[in-house]
């Protein structure tokens, strides 16, 4: 049988692994814990400071949240941890 491409050379029946790695499920698991405890019960102050302050400037709530989520290891997790530590003033 003449394969289609002539780079496929593996078997045609192998299926690609699409698992979470146990680092990605354990940072999932942390995540939804801060959601629960602290991003969800903060959305009614949230949208409250946006309604009586500047909305151009950042919220109370928001500014508290990054604290905490910088002390849980949860900020800017797109960034190399040393690099996280050097940017928090």
């Amino acid at each position: 049988m003449r394969r289609p491409y002539p780079w496929q050379h593996h078997k045609m029946e192998t299926a690609m692994d699409f698992e979470h790695s146990t680092k990605v499920r354990a940072l999932q698991s942390r995540l939804q814990a801060f959601m629960a405890e602290h991003i969800y019960p903060s959305e009614r102050r949230y949208q409250e400071e946006v309604r009586s302050g500047d909305r151009w400037q950042p919220t109370e709530v928001i500014e508290e949240l990054k604290q905490k989520a910088r002390a849980a290891g949860l900020w800017n997790l797109f960034l190399p941890p040393n690099t996280v530590t050097q940017l928090i003033p």
